[in-house]
Parts: structure tokens; C-alpha cells; sequence
């Protein structure tokens, strides 16, 4: 009796011990996974490299034999396909990016294993006779929104040794993985999106010094503009990301004078009719060499609309009203402003007092009545100083 409870003790034992080993085991590889996302991390990949390494690694800790990864834009509406891992169909991995469209707002927040049983199933079956089962992981960022989707899944290979479906491990690993791999994710775009920005701003500089050696009457006009357009934007309670643009816009709005002659330009008396005409395609031809560029709608409005006026009669499309966008409207009176207080090659500066009503008898031909109200109450204020 007693050598029977013996061998039970020792059984209990021995089989409190394997789960203690399991245990430490599914520790140990919980923490491989986040030593491995950490180095990711750490060395800072560009955004491409950071792609394969976070999808290799949903497939290692899940044993996976194929996988896509999906970015997906603000509204979750389309998903593009930006790695693939693995022998997978085109087809399949075209299909997988309709995912959007076939999973509910609150699927789509999860993740969602699907398999055999799942009705689902059969619809991407038909893409690769190979499928057995598939999870679509969210990369959900902190505040709960999902920048990209990483799918991973098991197919028939020549050496099948694999489950069909993915365990409760697997879908804790995946739970932890997804947070990490967003961060991942937004952090190097983030990288890379601040680059960009740097260079665009190198960039706009380089235009702007371009836009002042042009014109020997209004040097520094682009950064003035471009300074009291930021004040009076700040002071109209505007948003600090469309001061940015604001701003953006008011420096390169004349960059389109690089393609007019010189002898335009510095002309020193009035422009004939022809001469007025090839001035007045500086807005078009503005937005024509930035093209390329690929700037906000703001920066581009403000560039082709900065001539256009309230009453219809401006160019180049002849807008009237609140027809004309609301940066341009506000760059046109700043742009104005500045003219007439500075030195042209025709004429000398204007006193405040004459700024003030030239301004005040442009409201509601020339500019935005209420903008140019707001606009000259600062100045009488000396907000400008």
C-alpha cells in the first residue's frame, strides 16, 4: 500500500514538474519573441527591412509556412500589399487584401483565425488548393488604430509535420506580437516621415533663395509673407498643422517667377499688357514645377490661387468668393500687405496710414471682407512689429 502511494506521489510529482518545464519553456520562447522584436527595434531598419523582419517573425513563432503583410489607409477601406512570405498564390494574396471588405468593423479590431469550419474559408480556398488554415493578426497602435494587418497560415507543404490549426500559444504569441510589431512600424514611418520633411524643408530653401537672387526688388518678400502669414494664421486660432502649411505655402507662392524673364521682373516702369500676361502665368507655372514634389492641397492652393480675388476679376481661374480657398485668401491679403510696404522697381513703399486704406477699400473686391477686417485691426494694434 504504502510503495502504491509512493509511485502516485512520485507521478504527481513528476507531472507537476513537466508542466513546470512547459511552463518555463512557453516563457522562455514569450521572451525570445520580445528579445527578437526589441533588436528589431533597436537597430532601427529602414522601413522595408523593418516589413520582412516583423512578418518573419510572425511566422517563426507560429510555425507558419506563408504570410502576407497589408498596410491599410486611414479608413481601413483598402489594404496594400507590401510583403509576401512564402509559396502563396498571386490570387490568395490578392484575395487577402479584400479582407477589409469581408470582415466586420469589430473583426477587424481582433484576431481572427480562420479555418475549415469558417464560412470564409472556402472563398479563399479557391485561390490555393494548399490553404489548411489562416489568422489575420491587426497591428493595432496605441490609440487603438490599425495601421496594417499582418495574415499568416498553413499549407500543405511536400513535408506536412504541422497542426491544421493554430494553437492558444500561437495566439497569445500573436496577441503580444501585434502591439510590438505596430509600434515597429509607426516608429519607422515616423522616422522616415521626418526625413522627408527635412529634406522638403532643405528643399523649399534652396526654392525660395532661387525665388529672391530672381528678383533683385523683392528679396526676402517669400520669407515675410511667409512670417506674418504664420503670425496672422496663429492669431486667427488656426490649427498648428495648417499654420504649417500656411506657412509652406506663403514661401514658395512666387516660385513660379523663375520662369519669367528678368527684364520683366526689374522692369522699372509699368508692364504692358503682353508683359502683365506672362507675369500672371506665375501661378500655373508654380504649381507645374512643384509637381513633382507631390505637396499638400493646401501648399499647392495657396501657390495657384494667391491672385485670385473676391469679386471674380483675379487669376488664373477667375475665382470669386469663398470659391477661392481659404489659404489663398489669407496669403493674398499678407502678399498685398508686403508690396505696398516695400520698394518696387515702380514706385516706393507706401506710409501705413495709405497700406491701411488701400486695404480697407479692397474688402470685398480685392480681398475676403472679414479676413482683411481681422487683418487690419492687428496691424492698427501693431500686432505685426
Amino acid at each position: 500500500m504504502v510503495t502504491i502511494l509512493q509511485a502516485a506521489f512520485e507521478q504527481q510529482e513528476i507531472e507537476q514538474l513537466r508542466r513546470q518545464i512547459t511552463l518555463l519553456n512557453n516563457k522562455l520562447q514569450e521572451q525570445s519573441f520580445l528579445v527578437k522584436m526589441t533588436n528589431i527595434l533597436i537597430k532601427g531598419h529602414d522601413l522595408e527591412t523593418t516589413i520582412k523582419s516583423i512578418l518573419q517573425l510572425a511566422m517563426d513563432i507560429t510555425g507558419s509556412e506563408a504570410g502576407c503583410l497589408y498596410i491599410a489607409d486611414q479608413n481601413i477601406s483598402q489594404l496594400k500589399i507590401v510583403e509576401v512570405n512564402g509559396e502563396i498564390s498571386d490570387a490568395l494574396v490578392e484575395a487577402l487584401s479584400r479582407l477589409s471588405q469581408l470582415l466586420t468593423n469589430e473583426e477587424l479590431h481582433k484576431i481572427v483565425e480562420i479555418t475549415q469550419d469558417n464560412s470564409l474559408f472556402e472563398y479563399f480556398a479557391k485561390f490555393d488548393n494548399k490553404l489548411i488554415s489562416l489568422i489575420n493578426v491587426p497591428l493595432l497602435t496605441a490609440d487603438n488604430n490599425v495601421i496594417g494587418y499582418a495574415v499568416v497560415m498553413h499549407r500543405h507543404e511536400a513535408v506536412h509535420n504541422h497542426p491544421n490549426i493554430y494553437s492558444s500559444k500561437d495566439l497569445k504569441h500573436l496577441t503580444l506580437f501585434a502591439h510590438q510589431a505596430a509600434l515597429l512600424l509607426d516608429n519607422t514611418r515616423l522616422k522616415i516621415e521626418q526625413g522627408k520633411k527635412e529634406t522638403y524643408i532643405k528643399t523649399i530653401a534652396s526654392l525660395v533663395s532661387a525665388i529672391d537672387e530672381k528678383d533683385i526688388y523683392t528679396q526676402n518678400h517669400s520669407q515675410r509673407v511667409a512670417k506674418i502669414t504664420v503670425e496672422f494664421s496663429k492669431a486667427m486660432g488656426l490649427l498648428d498643422d495648417i499654420v504649417e502649411k500656411l506657412h509652406y505655402g506663403a514661401l514658395l507662392h512666387d516660385i513660379g517667377k523663375i520662369g519669367v524673364p528678368d527684364s520683366i521682373l526689374n522692369k522699372p516702369t509699368s508692364l504692358n499688357n503682353g508683359e502683365f500676361d506672362v507675369v500672371k502665368e506665375h501661378p500655373v507655372k508654380g504649381v507645374r514645377i512643384l509637381a513633382p514634389m507631390e505637396l499638400d492641397s493646401i501648399v499647392l492652393d495657396i501657390i495657384k490661387y494667391h491672385h485670385e480675388r473676391f469679386d471674380g476679376r483675379g487669376y488664373p481661374n477667375g475665382l470669386k468668393g469663398e470659391k477661392i480657398p481659404l489659404a489663398a485668401r489669407i496669403v493674398s491679403i499678407v502678399d498685398a500687405w508686403d508690396a505696398m510696404n516695400s520698394d518696387r522697381a515702380y514706385r516706393s513703399r507706401l506710409s501705413q496710414e495709405q497700406i491701411l486704406t488701400e486695404l480697407e477699400k479692397g474688402k470685398g473686391t480685392q480681398f475676403d471682407p472679414f479676413l482683411a477686417g481681422e487683418f487690419i485691426i492687428l496691424l492698427t494694434k501693431n500686432f505685426f512689429n
